[in-house]
């Protein structure tokens, strides 16, 4: 398990004085993915480089697998070439005048425990047959293709048997479809070797796809931590549920409660949400709804269904997203069937899947994140 706590990094130098990273406190479980999610900026390259031992912190301490690597009280710092990690850079780091085996072999041929030569080649065959590239391993790294020398970059980080995998934006250089195939590979090594990995990426659907656990930060510090299907469906603050996936946001007050919901007047109707705490009839609040929890049609449901106008569609294969207008305000609609014949300007219906809305509290102009869920150890083991 790898443990952070209070952990801040500062860089200082004559005419700047910046804070990367401020009081950083989380766990990660033994053998589980954890993605380090956020916008560019917000500080989560820095805290993968400090966990490597490439950035030494201002303060704080960090644990790997019981031992100390770093304590800022008590001066301790474990350089990187002496911590149980693998690393995978955004760039392949690739050597162009070795082949992919040797390239893979390095690791072992340098350092004070460094192996004889066909020993290191041995386990390096290893290593790219778990990564899929046994048949390429005489060919020049630099002929093989983008996916491939990330792949090569992989087995390279795992041939010293690390504890912990670190990962920083590794499939940022990839197309769109190699990108998603790579992460699959990526998630399977992980899980077949039981490796705990660190994550760091900009993008919310790869973060979604592949992670145990996801971390978002925003301006150096931890907006939030859960598991990919409650940070998506149950976000605690509005900016999760703005980065992660697509919300629509409405405001209103509670009026009342009725069968168990929170009733939820807004400029374009009512909404029937499930009760928060610390929200009551008379709070101003604002509701997000994710665009596949609308249902939509072209006749009148019930008396709650919202009439829309449609503005345009989008088809996306499995999908057509739609933006429609209700009174002045746009609203995206995700409909997972053919809707043939919607085109600008028709009117429809909108009902509203109440069960799936979060619901958060209004003061003075700002949202009020909600209160965190129970402990996810749980849902990790």
């Amino acid at each position: 398990m790898i443990s952070v706590s209070g952990l801040v990094k500062r860089f200082e130098g004559r005419d700047v004085r910046r804070t990367a990273v401020t009081g950083l406190d989380f766990e990660i479980p033994a053998g589980k993915l954890f993605t380090v999610l956020g916008p560019s900026g917000c500080g989560k390259t820095t805290t993968l480089r400090m966990l490597a031992g490439l950035e030494r912190p201002t303060a704080g301490r960090i644990t790997i697998g019981g031992a100390t690597v770093y304590d800022g009280a008590g001066g301790t710092f474990v350089p990187a070439n002496r911590r149980p990690i693998g690393m995978v850079f955004q760039s392949y780091a690739i050597w162009p005048h070795m082949t992919v085996i040797e390239n893979v072999a390095f690791p072992l041929s340098v350092g004070a425990d460094r192996v004889p030569r066909a020993r290191a080649h041995a386990r390096a065959a290893e290593m790219l047959a778990l990564v899929g590239l046994d048949d390429v391993a005489q060919r020049s790294a630099t002929a093989l293709s983008g996916g491939q020398q990330q792949r090569v970059a992989l087995a390279r980080a795992l041939i010293r048997e690390p504890k912990v995998l670190l990962l920083d934006e590794p499939l940022s250089n990839l197309d769109a479809q190699l990108r998603e195939r790579m992460r699959a590979e990526i998630r399977a090594v992980q899980q077949q070797l039981g490796i705990t990995a660190v994550y760091v990426t900009h993008d919310q659907s790869e973060a979604l796809a592949i992670s145990d656990l996801i971390m978002l930060m925003d301006k150096g510090a931890i907006v939030e931590t859960g598991v990919p299907q409650e940070i998506y469906r149950r976000p605690r603050s509005e900016f999760t549920a703005n980065f992660i996936g697509v919300a629509n946001a409405f405001d209103g007050t509670v009026s009342g409660v009725e069968d168990g919901a929170l009733v939820v007047a807004t400029p374009h109707g009512l909404v029937r949400v499930p009760p928060a705490a610390g929200i009551a009839p008379g709070d101003s609040v604002r509701v997000f709804v994710r665009p596949e929890n609308f249902t939509l049609s072209r006749r009148r449901h019930t008396p709650d269904d919202w009439e829309a106008t449609v503005r345009y569609g989008i088809y996306q294969g499995d999908c057509w997203d739609y933006t429609v207008e209700v009174g002045g305000a746009e609203i995206r609609v995700r409909v997972h069937k053919e809707k043939a014949g919607l085109t600008h300007g028709d009117v429809v219906h909108l009902q509203l899947d109440g069960a799936e809305a979060v619901i958060m509290r209004v003061r003075d102009g700002n949202v009020v994140p909600s209160m965190p869920p129970p402990a996810l150890e749980h849902s990790l083991s």
